[in-house]
């Protein structure tokens, strides 16, 4: 169950933390 939910939290840091990413490199090449 422990193992579950911190792959489900690392998915979640993954989805959150790609468009950021994104979003960052965005304004650099700006």
């Amino acid at each position: 169950m422990s193992a579950i939910r911190g792959h489900f939290f690392g998915l979640l840091f993954i989805t959150i933390r790609f468009p950021l990413l994104s979003f960052c490199s965005m304004i650099n090449s700006t």
